[in-house]
């Protein structure tokens, strides 16, 4: 377990990445940066806690994390300080069950990328276990691939003010 102390205000690009044997972090409220790959494949990372001042959480961030385990599927709640989610973000989290935006988040149709070069998010692809999403209000479009490849997926509370749903979402 790891708690990050209260005096850091960014996680940097791969800072925890291929930490086999974390299992759970908190993220205090100081932290407003989660970087690229900070905890790639950290594959026993079973419970985050995200603080509410994090505003962006970079591409690949938790991509390859657990969240959650065989017997007790994770969920994950994103805090409504985040504007911005990056690219595979949290796809490939084994045990993830379930996904929450908070109502007042301040994700907007260009909060959860579509980025230039890849084009789409795939922001929770191939998260075998994820079965219920519930949107914010302020979403307003599904990037590519958004929970593509999410085999268990059944329930979606969808936005108010969803618009667009890109391909393969």
């Amino acid at each position: 377990s790891i708690n990050i102390p209260n005096s850091v205000t960014s996680i940097e690009f791969g800072a925890f990445a291929d930490c086999s044997n974390l299992t759970s972090i908190t993220i205090p409220n100081s932290v407003t940066e989660i970087g690229r790959g900070t905890f790639h494949d950290c594959s026993s990372l079973t419970s985050i806690t995200i603080g509410n001042s994090v505003t962006s959480i970079g591409n690949y961030a938790f991509n390859g994390a657990s969240i959650g385990t065989n017997t007790e599927l994770g969920k994950l709640i994103i805090p409504s300080s985040v504007s911005y989610i990056g690219y595979y973000a949290f796809s490939q989290c084994k045990y993830l069950g379930t996904v929450e935006f908070t109502d007042v988040s301040k994700l907007t149709n260009e909060g959860i990328i579509f980025d230039e070069y890849y084009g789409s998010g795939f922001t929770f692809q191939g998260c075998d276990k994820l079965s219920n999403i519930k949107l914010s209000n302020n979403i307003v479009t599904l990037p590519s691939y958004f929970a593509s490849n999410c085999k268990a997926l059944g329930i979606v509370q969808w936005s108010s003010r969803l618009k667009s749903i890109h391909d393969n979402a």
